[in-house]
């Protein structure tokens, strides 16, 4: 656990530049730089991934920066559009938007995420 929190108070701090890994990081690590890194947490950042691998774009790629903006974003809105790659299906989002929540106890647990995979 230490490394995790070596790493956020490293190079993820909001004044990076974009690509950071900030952008997965879950809103209580943001608000809350002493904050434990938590299995939700990394729901939150596995659920910020999924959305990467599927629009191909870094999320939150829309902002131009890191500044008191980031604490106020929860998650990127559902991607939208002709474009396949923004064609996410209904079940699919909703696990996307759970593992997103702002709510770390309302996440599901990564059993939960692989459960819906392999159903």
């Amino acid at each position: 656990m230490t490394g995790i929190v070596e790493e956020r108070t490293g190079d993820t701090t909001p004044g990076n530049a974009p690509g950071s890994s900030i952008r997965y990081l879950a809103p209580e690590l943001i608000e809350d730089t002493n904050a434990p890194a938590t299995r939700g947490s990394d729901t939150f950042s596995f659920g910020m991934l999924m959305l990467e691998c599927i629009t191909e774009e870094t999320p939150l790629f829309d902002l131009s920066g890191f500044d008191a903006r980031i604490a106020e974003v929860r998650y990127p809105p559902r991607p939208d559009g002709p474009d396949p790659k923004t064609c996410i299906p209904d079940p699919l989002w909703e696990l996307i938007s759970s593992c997103l929540s702002t709510k770390r106890d309302d996440r599901p647990t990564m059993e939960q995420v692989r459960d819906f995979f392999s159903e």
